[in-house]
């Protein structure tokens, strides 16, 4: 009898790792797609570096 009590103690706590589990890994996926959507958001580089010279070649 208490072999099947702690089998199921160990069940029920591999159970509540796995929701824990599955929460942290939606986190890290939302943490990761804002990095993303941060990066994509970022200037070219040579965007930046045609902006700095702007002054040097524009006509106006």
């Amino acid at each position: 009898m208490p072999n099947k009590i702690e089998a199921s103690i160990r069940m029920a706590e591999l159970i509540l790792r796995i929701s824990n589990v599955h929460k942290v890994a939606a986190f890290k996926r939302e943490t990761l797609c804002t990095i993303e959507t941060f990066n994509l958001m970022s200037p070219h580089p040579l965007t930046m570096e045609l902006s700095k010279k702007y002054a040097e070649i524009s006509f106006f």
